[in-house]
């Protein structure tokens, strides 16, 4: 059979999000050679910051699944090949080498299953696989499923059909809604892992280095390969909190740094949260005031600079609004920029 069906690759996206808002190009393979240039993007893009989106797609007939039609691979660049294994007559060397390097890493949900699936249906190894998941609950977030977690991280409605996700990809041409489909699985298993990473061990989020990397495999090396449980422990970090404010409401309560620098306010539930977590020691001062044992992360945001405010985000009223704990998220698409654009555990009205 010919190539010109075996990979359908190169996808560029233009912006961050959406994920994908326009191909800058898109292009079929005829030969190894042109599978090979797909391959070599990826490897030159995983240079300093070696991780891959990885994800697979396939079709089940009654309670028959085929084999793996559908590979996908994202650099933290961008940029997405989509490998029509279905089509294939045989699989290049390069792309097996790709996913046979231990040092890159490959990141999305469930990737170990997706990982044996290939062994199975091709005889391709597939190493470092690793499940996003677990860096999540590693920030105390809650290891969700893809959508949610890249709504609740991102902010981005990435929507997955189930009349695209079961639809037929061995047609011998995808369509455009399988195409940007597939190619947002990866992408957000990739973006994912970055934004996790970079709240895990904070830097420029668009500038990733090889110091970086190694610095965040290490935090996870013990996971990689694993299925995701959550039996297995797994490694906290540090408390994460902000950066100083200034003005304080009488009902806050202080947090700060081992070297009594002021770092912010809480709740008073928190602030005793801290210390039953034995996080941090309660000082002898007037205001109740906790102060942690180890250095926390801070992030440059003007938000913590200003006093708490009570009032209705989209009138201005001060005394005619409803205070909830958990803000809806149909409340949270009405609030300002300055308000949602920083990054939270809880969400604050």
């Amino acid at each position: 059979m010919s190539m010109s069906k075996i990979v359908r690759a190169g996808i560029e996206l233009g912006v961050a999000y959406p994920f994908i808002k326009h191909y800058n190009y898109l292009e079929r393979c005829d030969h190894d050679k042109a599978c090979d240039n797909i391959v070599n993007t990826l490897r030159q893009h995983c240079g300093d910051y070696k991780v891959l989106g990885f994800d697979c797609e396939w079709i089940t007939i009654g309670r028959v699944r085929k084999p793996v039609a559908l590979l996908q691979l994202a650099s933290p660049n961008g940029f997405c090949g989509l490998f029509r294994l279905c089509h294939m007559d045989h699989i290049p060397e390069s792309l097996k080498n790709l996913l046979a390097d231990k040092e890159i890493i490959k990141v999305g949900v469930n990737p170990a299953e997706d990982a044996r699936k290939l062994q199975g249906d091709y005889g391709i190894y597939v190493a470092s696989t690793f499940d996003i998941r677990y860096l999540a609950a590693m920030i105390r977030c809650k290891p969700l499923g893809l959508e949610k977690l890249s709504r609740s991280l991102l902010n981005v409605d990435f929507v997955k059909p189930w009349y695209i996700a079961r639809s037929n990809w061995e047609f011998d041409k995808l369509d455009d809604d399988q195409v940007e489909y597939a190619a947002n699985d990866a992408f957000a298993g990739v973006e994912i892992f970055k934004h996790l990473a970079n709240r895990l061990k904070p830097r420029n989020y668009r500038n990733f280095t090889n110091t970086d990397f190694i610095a965040i495999k290490s935090k996870i090396e013990y996971l990689l390969d694993l299925d995701f449980s959550e039996n297995i422990p797994i490694t906290l970090s540090t408390i994460r909190v902000t950066i100083p404010i200034t003005l304080l409401s009488k009902r806050d309560y202080l947090l700060e740094a081992p070297s009594g620098r002021r770092l912010c306010a809480v709740s008073k539930s928190k602030a005793e949260w801290y210390l039953e977590e034995r996080l941090g020691e309660k000082l002898q001062s007037e205001a109740f005031t906790i102060r942690l044992y180890n250095d926390p992360f801070a992030e440059d945001n003007s938000y913590w600079q200003t006093s708490n405010q009570y009032e209705c985000v989209v009138c201005g009223q001060k005394d005619a609004f409803a205070c909830k704990e958990v803000v809806p998220r149909e409340y949270r698409m009405h609030f300002p920029c300055n308000v949602t654009s920083f990054e939270l555990f809880d969400s604050l009205l």
